[in-house]
């Protein structure tokens, strides 16, 4: 079995001589079939495709945590945006002494990278600004060349914690847009951890959909929002610039709030049970010939 930083170094070298084989690689190696990326059909080669043939510099400032604010403000939507207490580009400068006793840190530049406060008095400061710092060290085009985040400046955005009644981690619609109109959707709900996270998939009428990705369905599907056309209108507003986004919210206690603008949903490494599903996505993203 490979090392990790074997593994790091033989993408860096695909990355580097041919994005279209390392990508062709990961496909076959995390979805289960060679991708076809001069004529993809299913939704994990489009997003393939995506990442090496359309750079639209705008998806630089949307893959941003901070900047995309302002894209979002562009667009009328600043209600829509979460309370930020700081933005940093070094982790030295942020005085945790001023914050509130809770709040959620985040990269500016990746994915994966948070750490929720809960209770100030409690957080070991020294060994989270060790985290930090490793984040700013970071690139996240990696493994999966998602282009976007390759000249995204490294910071830390510190955010209000998004709070709920049952006091679990809040649940998140995420929203497949497609030239500015909303196609489907999953919920990501009961987020303790990796292993308890269900993911239920929905069409714009929150009729639950007959597949899997990534992780099982919830034993009792999550309720259709009294919100869900307010944030089907947010999402079409939020997406009319790209091909294809997704537009992830919160919606808590009756207020929404956007949680990020996604390109590349999962990377395009995450298999659909069944596997016709993947296809069936797909027909969504329409690939034009002047992108091509």
């Amino acid at each position: 079995m490979l090392s990790y930083y074997f593994k790091t170094i033989i993408y860096k070298i695909l990355t580097f001589i041919s994005p279209v084989l390392l990508l062709k690689i990961q496909v076959r190696r995390l979805v289960g079939y060679w991708p076809n990326l001069k004529n993809p059909k299913t939704l994990n080669e489009k997003i393939n495709w995506y990442k090496l043939y359309y750079h639209n510099p705008l998806m630089i400032k949307c893959a941003d945590k901070a900047e995309v604010r302002n894209y979002l403000k562009s667009k009328g939507l600043e209600k829509y945006l979460n309370e930020v207490y700081g933005i940093w580009r070094k982790v030295e400068d942020i005085n945790f002494d001023k914050l509130p006793s809770k709040f959620v840190l985040k990269s500016t530049h990746g994915t994966a990278q948070t750490i929720v406060c809960k209770d100030k008095s409690l957080l070991n400061i020294p060994k989270i600004k060790k985290e930090m710092s490793h984040w700013l060290k970071t690139n996240q085009v990696g493994a999966g060349y998602e282009w976007v985040y390759k000249n995204i400046p490294p910071g830390i955005i510190c955010e209000k914690l998004i709070e709920t009644e049952d006091g679990l981690p809040p649940k998140d619609y995420k929203f497949f847009c497609f030239n500015g109109v909303p196609k489907f959707l999953f919920v990501a709900s009961e987020r303790l951890n990796n292993s308890t996270v269900k993911f239920d998939f929905f069409d714009c009428e929150w009729n639950l959909l007959p597949f899997l990705q990534g992780h099982p369905n919830s034993v009792i599907p999550p309720e259709k929002p009294k919100e869900l056309l307010q944030l089907l209108e947010i999402a079409s507003i939020a997406s009319k610039d790209f091909p294809h986004v997704r537009v992830d919210f919160y919606v808590e206690k009756g207020k929404i709030l956007i949680g990020e603008l996604t390109f590349y949903h999962f990377n395009g490494f995450v298999r659909f049970r069944p596997r016709k599903y993947d296809e069936k996505l797909g027909e969504y993203f329409i690939l034009t010939e002047k992108w091509i």
